[in-house]
C-alpha cells in the first residue's frame, strides 16, 4: 500500500497547499496548481504517466494522509473539503475506466 503524508502544518492558503502536495506526490515541475491539475496528476498513478512519483501496481492502494487536519480544517476549510471532493472525483474516474476505486483519503 502507497501512502502519502501531507503535513497539514505547513498548509496556510490555496498556495501552499499546492506546494505540499507538488512535493508530497512528485508532481512535474509545469503542475497547474489547481484541484483540476491535481485530479489530473492523479488520474492515471496506476498506468505510470509520469504525472506524478506514486505508480500502483496491481490492485495497490493510494492513501494519503493529512497529519494536523484539523489546523487545515480550521484555517483554510475549503481545501481540505476540495481534496475529499478531489479523492472521489479522481476515484469516480477510475470507475468510467471499468476499474476499481484507488485511492483513499484519511486523517493521519
Amino acid at each position: 500500500m502507497a501512502v502519502v503524508r501531507i503535513d497539514g502544518t505547513k498548509i496556510t492558503d490555496w498556495a501552499s497547499f499546492h506546494n505540499v502536495c507538488k512535493e508530497a506526490f512528485g508532481f512535474p515541475s509545469f503542475y497547474g496548481e489547481n484541484m483540476d491539475a491535481f485530479i489530473d496528476c492523479l488520474t492515471y498513478i496506476d498506468e505510470g504517466d509520469g504525472m506524478s512519483k506514486i505508480e500502483l501496481s496491481g490492485n495497490e492502494m493510494l492513501t494519503i494522509e493529512v497529519t494536523d487536519p484539523s489546523v487545515v480544517e480550521t484555517r483554510i476549510p475549503e481545501v481540505f473539503a476540495a481534496l475529499s471532493t478531489a479523492v472521489e472525483d479522481i476515484n469516480d474516474r477510475f470507475i468510467e475506466r471499468g476499474k476499481e476505486p484507488r485511492i483513499r483519503f484519511r486523517r493521519a
